[in-house]
């Protein structure tokens, strides 16, 4: 996943009430409903984040995809 599409899923969350309630539920379910691809593994490393808020999910989204870089 690219961090241009790592920001757009963070920037929906912020404006986007329900999508920033149900990212944090069901992430990956979330995330391809919007339309944002995800590969197998990228699927499985967003599948084992769990968040209480969006400022926690930004977080360990971040961390999780910066080891990549």
């Amino acid at each position: 996943m690219s961090w241009k599409t790592i920001n757009a899923i963070l920037a929906l969350a912020v404006v986007d009430e329900k999508f920033c309630e149900s990212l944090l539920q069901n992430p990956v379910q979330t995330i391809q409903l919007k339309n944002f691809e995800l590969t197998q593994v990228e699927r499985e490393k967003i599948r084992h984040i769990t968040a209480h808020d969006l400022t926690e999910f930004s977080q360990k989204i971040l961390t999780v995809f910066s080891k990549e870089s």
